[in-house]
């Protein structure tokens, strides 16, 4: 099974369904995307010819070239996070002209996509929302302020004792350096 592929056909079913059908060895998942009642996609039913390649820019970020004749699930073997967001761009387009595409939970744990008909050129990336406040909070926290030296009970200089009662921590702010 390749990393990534289209499908032409779904089934919207719940959890305990999607688990009998995995475990089915008849069951195609080369031809058959489950997805859960949130979605609302309809794929074509033809089956054409699809090509995807994919390339890892960075752990957090694929970039997939899918060329599809009608058009379908994309399906990707990453697991399925709230963090994932898809652009899809027209192939040779520019790279500011994307638009997002829905992700969807594919056969429980994958992530899938719709993708029309012709060439598109996909990026997925993920950055969830944990990443982006910790970040900010941890920047908010920290931002211009430097610890010089350890100070407790040394002198600026660092060669005279000083009680811990005449200012022995020093913090100094240098947001401009």
């Amino acid at each position: 099974n390749p990393r990534a592929w289209v499908v032409n056909n779904i089934l919207v079913v719940e959890d305990a369904q999607a688990l009998e059908l995995l475990a089915d060895p008849s069951f195609d998942l080369n031809r058959t995307a489950l997805l859960p009642s949130s979605v609302d996609w309809t794929p074509s039913s033809s089956v054409g010819h699809d090509e995807v390649s994919m390339q890892r820019l960075a752990p957090n970020r694929l970039n997939l070239h899918v060329q599809s004749e009608y058009g379908g699930v994309l399906v990707v073997s990453e697991n399925w996070m709230p963090g994932w967001r898809a652009t899809r761009y027209d192939v040779g387009s520019k790279r500011g002209s994307g638009e997002p595409l829905p992700l969807a939970r594919a056969n429980l744990t994958l992530l899938g996509m719709p993708v029309p008909p012709g060439g598109s050129e996909v990026e997925l990336l993920y950055w969830p929302g944990s990443v982006r406040y910790g970040l900010l909070i941890s920047d908010s926290g920290t931002s211009g302020n430097k610890i010089l030296g350890a100070y407790i009970g040394v002198a600026d200089d660092g060669t005279t004792g000083l009680p811990n009662a005449l200012g022995g921590v020093r913090i100094r702010n240098e947001a401009d350096n």
